[in-house]
């Protein structure tokens, strides 16, 4: 019997990290969460419209990625942020929503830049400065 030495290392592109540049799919950076390239190698196996179901979906990629390809997709969570994002996620956005959104988050930042903003209290998250630095937690404080 041959004995396998090959490393294990882990694949990028079947992490979060992968989706960072993919529309949706990069909104939030979540380290459980997998590739939109994982999702669609299993999708690629399916034949005409299908539903698929997703009983941990998270930040929603498998719905997501299935809805592109014109899938239904029942998905349950227990954690309601991820409920509620994946929603968000999911939905379709007018032109005049789209516009809004962009021009209230570009008055933020820039509130948030001059100092203006009169800053939150952070969240009481363990380990907060393992996702944040100083800087950008002050930022997102902001």
């Amino acid at each position: 019997m041959a004995v396998v030495t090959e490393k294990l290392r882990q694949r990028a592109d079947h992490t979060h990290r992968f989706n960072a540049q993919a529309g949706r799919h990069g909104w939030l950076r979540l380290t459980p969460a997998y590739s939109v390239r994982v999702v669609d190698g299993l999708l690629d196996g399916l034949r005409g419209p299908s539903r698929v179901l997703d009983p941990f979906c998270g930040t929603a990629t498998t719905a997501l990625c299935a809805s592109y390809r014109g899938h239904d997709s029942v998905t349950v969570d227990v954690n309601p942020f991820l409920v509620w994002f994946g929603r968000a996620k999911m939905k379709r956005y007018s032109g005049a929503e789209i516009s809004s959104a962009r021009d209230a988050g570009r008055r933020a930042a820039e509130s948030a830049e001059r100092g203006t903003a009169e800053p939150a209290e952070a969240p009481p998250m363990h380990n907060i400065d393992r996702w944040w630095g100083p800087g950008a937690l002050r930022f997102l404080r902001s």
